[in-house]
Parts: C-alpha cells; structure tokens; sequence
C-alpha cells in the first residue's frame, strides 16, 4: 500500500520531466528548421552573376566562384543547402544567378539544368578558322568542332551556300543562345537572323542593281576590308560596281591580303599581286568566289545602296586618318598613290 503512494506521487514527476524532455527537442528542432529556413530562402545572392558549368565541376567548384566573385556571402549557409536539397553533380550550363535569388533557388538552377540563354554579339573576322576561334570563346564548343561543321559541305546544303560561302549567312549581330549549343545549332541561329537580314526590300534592291545577295555580301566583304569608315562605304561601293559594270578587274588589295593569307601585309606591291588565287582581283576580273570576310550590314546595307558617282579608283589619305581619296582618272589616282606611299615611306612602314 505505501508503495504504491509513493508511485502514485512520482507519476507526476516523470510526466513533467518528459515534457520537458520534449519540449527541449521541439524547440530544438524547430530551432534547426528556422536557421535551415533561414540559411536557405534569406536573399543570398548580392548581384547578378553568370555561373558557367563545365564536365567535371564540382559544387566545391561553383561555391568558390560564388564567393570568389562576391556572390554569395555565407559558403557555409550554402553548402548546407545544397546538401539537403542533393546537389551532388551539377548540369553543364550556364547559369544566370540574379541579384537577391536566395541559396534554395540557386541550387535549384543548377539540380534542374535552368541554364538561361546568353546574349553573344558576332563580329567580323576574316576566316572560317577565325570564326571558329571566337565560337569557342564564347561557347562550350571547341573550335575544331566548329571548324568541322563549316566545311562540311554536306551540312551546309541545307543553306544553300558551301564553304567558300558559308562566310555570307554568318552576318554580326546579337544573337541569344545557350552557352551549350552544338556548332550545327549556332550556324541555324545565324542563317535565321541572315534570312531575317534579307527581306524583301534588301532583295528587291540586289536584284535591282543586278546582283545576288551572295554577289552583293561578297562586294560588302570588300568594302569592310577596305575601311571602317561607314560614311565611305557607299563611296566605295559605287567604285567598285563602277569598275564592276565596265568589266575592269576590281583590283582590290584586301582580295590579295586574303589570297595571301598574311594579314600582316601593309603594303600590296610587287609578288604580292602575282599571287595566283582566285581571289586574287588583280589578276581575275569579276567578284571572287566567296567572302573575305563576313561583312558587318552596315558595308551590305553600303552596297544595296551604293552611291552613284563616276569615281574608279581611290586610295588611302596621306594624314592616316582612316579616309580615302578619290578620283575619276588614272592619272589623278597616280598622284594620289604617291603621296600615300611616300607618307608610308616616311614611317617606314613595309
């Protein structure tokens, strides 16, 4: 019987002891759970950012870019993040983190592959290799690759050009893709954006002038060699369809730098124009078979609307300001020519 009371009294105790017990661990637990919340959906990232994932990345990897570039401010906070939610082997990619994202919406992105696409801006170069080079800049792509698909012949028929055309529908421009295209999707981008390029009205003035788009792009091709002086491209265009019209070997030095393949040529003269290539314009009348380059719209845009004028020859001003003079007559040109070559003379530039 006493032991009993004495039972019954403990009872209470233990039961208050256990709520203890448990309250202790609840408060525990939500306490966790609000620094996990916390650690994971408070605004982590402190600007926006580009993460590019390449094969064999780690999440080490991308913490240190995130803190290397002042993204993220606590690594610790994180990490614990990406391992409760199985970041383990992140999606090649690359990922636009903007500014405020939080670290749960960051590891987000990369377990599900959210890559955005990126804006690359295409500019003139001189050659397929180039080109390639500049792709594989920009890309997750290596430019042997790239390179590939530019002279597969076979691809290209799909765009009605090869490889010695292929330069004309790869026209500079802004162009939105993911880093991780393939060459063959980089070059469907590109033709879009040149059958974009090309409408009706564009078409309508080649045809006028009595060119094809592609005879029109290798001219502009010229034109972009020959200065970046926009408010002479349409001068230079009409030199050229002048001279284009009166049969006479368009004679254009850039077409030589190119058969030469030396861009480190500053001065045309001599074997240099012997070179026997068929872009070679000194030696071969008409337009060479392709693009020395693929030209900016601005020199197209130059040659649909050329200007009208009776000039057949022009050279390079004396002052080196990038413009050119012009003239109607060889003579006057002669002339021209001389004070230039005596200027490059007096630089001593070869």
């Amino acid at each position: 019987m006493d032991q009993e009371l004495s039972s019954n009294r403990q009872t209470p105790r233990k039961k208050k002891r256990t709520l203890l017990i448990i309250t202790s661990i609840l408060s525990l637990v939500l306490l966790i759970a609000g620094w996990l919340s916390i650690a994971a959906f408070s605004k982590s990232a402190q600007k926006d950012f580009i993460v590019y994932v390449k094969q064999g990345t780690t999440v080490q990897d991308i913490i240190q870019q995130l803190q290397s570039n002042e993204i993220i401010s606590n690594t610790f906070h994180f990490k614990i993040t990406a391992q409760l939610m199985g970041l383990t082997t992140p999606k090649i990619g690359a990922y636009k983190i903007e500014k405020g994202f939080s670290n749960a919406k960051i590891v987000h992105i990369f377990r599900k592959g959210r890559q955005m696409p990126i804006n690359v801006v295409f500019r003139t170069v001189r050659t397929l290799e180039d080109f390639s080079e500049f792709v594989a800049e920009k890309f997750y792509v290596h430019s042997d690759s790239m390179l590939a698909t530019l002279k597969n012949n076979q691809f290209l028929k799909e765009f009605g050009v090869k490889d010695t055309t292929v330069m004309s529908i790869l026209i500079p421009d802004t162009y939105q893709m993911y880093w991780t295209a393939k060459p063959k999707e980089i070059i469907q981008k590109l033709y879009q954006g040149y059958q974009k390029f090309w409408n009706a009205e564009r078409i309508q003035k080649a045809n006028d002038i009595g060119l094809t788009p592609l005879q029109v792009t290798i001219l502009a091709s010229i034109v972009e060699a020959e200065t970046q002086r926009n408010e002479e491209k349409p001068i230079i265009a009409g030199v050229y369809l002048n001279r284009y019209f009166k049969k006479m070997k368009l004679q254009a030095d850039p077409t030589v730098v190119f058969s030469a393949q030396d861009f480190t040529i500053k001065r045309v003269t001599g074997d240099i124009l012997k070179i026997d290539s068929p872009y070679n314009t000194y030696l071969y009348e008409g337009l060479p078979p392709g693009p020395i380059n693929n030209p900016s719209k601005t020199s197209i845009d130059a040659v649909l609307n050329y200007q009208k004028h009776n000039y057949l020859f022009f050279c390079a001003k004396s002052d080196f300001s990038g413009y050119h003079v012009f003239a109607q007559d060889y003579e006057t040109h002669k002339k021209n020519a001389k004070l230039y070559q005596k200027a490059l003379n007096l630089k001593g530039i070869e």
